[in-house]
């Protein structure tokens, strides 16, 4: 039985062989006459082609599948091919493989491990994490001017005697946190930053893998600042999607967006806003292209794209100007002189969507995860049978 048992069944759930049993127990032990016990076997026999094909022709493993009869193991091997007389030798290889009774275990490189890197920097870099609430009224929206320009995207759920809606992004909250108090000049520039949850009502047409999704996480930062400080702290968020990126491996090409049909607020401050991003730019030395009308509706922005091992961009990090939202939420502090004065906002994504950074990571890595994120850093490996115990010690 021990030796044609392939996977059990614990209280009704499939599980491995290996899984201890954890409270009192109906097992059922399947061989290969069952179709679970069918569909273990051929998607361990995937894995085993999947990682001989690694060693043997220095492909990249993708995905494995079991079939009704069989499996299929898909792997990127470039413009290499496997011929017909290569056969032989890639079966013995598998059966090598199977004989030294190589453990299968699902190792994750997971999101949190990408936040933790950016918490690190926001600490050093002089930001609050703060965490807000999932659920609001859309008066709050209303209020922010989203309603107008992106309530199909919101997700809204009845909550009797009202309606409450599912966040879709973090800067309402962080202005209501702004403002719950009198604010001096003394605190500027406040930075903010939240990892917590959104939700948009993305069509389903546009929904792709981890790319686009309809919750994600973001690295959503505001920084409320004075006139004066804007120029430092957009510089600064540039040095800092630069730092992060560096870390990550990634290049990124930048470019202005500017106003868009029904943008809010007057073309004056919209100008005078296009140009201090303009300037910063400049400042920056890395070449940047203008994408006229790619502005959000409340203020122009920068956005930085990536491109994955595919060649394909990925619009991830943004830094946005808003002159609309202080204006709107009636934001104010008091100036050196005494007198109230109107703060800036800015907002700030270094990854942008977590989610998204991960499918991109995953795409141009492939499978090879730098050190500090993969989830295997380390192997011991014994020169010889003597010192086996030793080794795993």
């Amino acid at each position: 039985l021990a030796e044609a048992a392939l996977v059990a069944r614990v209280n009704g759930t499939v599980q491995d062989l290996d899984r201890p049993l954890e409270c009192d127990t109906d097992l059922e032990l399947l061989d290969f006459s069952t179709p679970e016990g069918r569909e273990a076997f051929w998607r361990s026999s995937a894995c085993v082609l999947g990682a001989v094909a690694e060693q043997f022709f220095g492909a990249t493993l993708c995905s494995t599948r079991a079939t009704e009869d069989g499996f299929f193991c898909d792997v990127h091997m470039g413009s290499r091919t496997v011929q017909s007389v290569e056969l032989p030798a890639l079966e013995e290889a598998c059966a090598t493989f199977a004989r030294a009774r190589h453990r299968f275990e699902r190792l994750e490189a997971t999101r949190q491990q990408l936040a933790e890197l950016l918490q690190s920097e926001y600490r050093a870099r002089g930001f609050s994490e703060v965490v807000t609430p999932n659920l609001f009224s859309p008066q709050l929206w209303e209020l922010s001017g989203h309603w107008q320009h992106y309530s199909p995207h919101i997700f809204s759920v009845p909550a009797t005697p009202e309606t409450l809606s599912l966040k879709p992004m973090n800067c309402p909250a962080h202005c209501l946190m702004f403002a719950h108090r009198p604010r001096s000049w003394r605190e500027l520039p406040l930075r903010l930053a939240d990892f917590g949850v959104l939700h948009r009502n993305e069509p389903p047409g546009t929904l792709t893998g981890l790319t686009r999704v309809r919750r994600f996480q973001q690295d959503d930062a505001h920084i409320f600042c004075t006139l004066e400080q804007l120029e430092s702290e957009i510089d600064s968020s540039l040095d800092f999607i630069r730092t992060v990126y560096a870390v990550l491996g990634f290049s990124f090409r930048l470019a202005l967006a500017t106003r868009p049909d029904g943008f809010l607020g007057d073309p004056e401050t919209w100008d005078r806003a296009e140009q201090q991003l303009e300037r910063s730019l400049q400042n920056f030395g890395q070449p940047w292209e203008l994408s006229p009308g790619d502005g959000a509706f409340y203020g122009p922005k920068i956005d930085i794209q990536i491109r994955d091992a595919l060649g394909r961009q990925h619009q991830c990090g943004t830094i946005q100007l808003d002159f609309q939202m202080p204006e709107r939420f009636e934001l104010e502090y008091a100036s050196p002189s005494g007198g109230p004065a109107r703060p800036v906002l800015v907002h700030r994504a270094v990854l942008g969507s977590v989610e998204r950074m991960v499918a991109v990571l995953a795409e141009s890595c492939g499978g090879r995860w730098p050190l500090w994120l993969s989830p295997l850093q380390a192997v011991v490996i014994p020169q010889t049978p003597e010192v086996e115990d030793y080794a795993r010690e």
